[in-house]
């Protein structure tokens, strides 16, 4: 695992904005393999409140948020509709036992 002090600009800014879009430390953690400690540094680095002042460098956050998604940092959202209930399954089956031996032809 990288150090803070092997982390490069461009990392922490990627990160920072992470953090922007709503993830959490830990899957921050994960997606980037920077330790706990390098991770909460950066974003003691850039506060949220003040994310556009804290890098040296002009980059706006749709180029980070495009350049986090390149890297395969995705957000998930949750399921909008329930998944199939115990009832459900065993319509289901039900159904698909009663056609098990239908053919092309019927």
């Amino acid at each position: 695992m990288a150090g803070y002090q092997d982390v490069s600009e461009f990392e922490r800014v990627v990160t920072a904005s992470a953090r922007e879009m709503g993830h959490s430390i830990s899957e921050v953690v994960m997606k980037f393999g920077f330790s706990l400690t390098t991770i909460s540094r950066v974003y003691c680095e850039y506060p949220e409140s003040d994310f556009n002042a804290g890098p040296s460098i002009g980059v706006t956050v749709q180029t980070i948020q495009r350049n986090i998604i390149d890297i395969g940092f995705r957000s998930q959202r949750p399921t909008r509709i329930p998944l199939l209930t115990a009832r459900y399954k065993d319509l289901h089956l039900a159904w698909a036992r009663q056609q098990r031996h239908w053919t092309v032809k019927d």
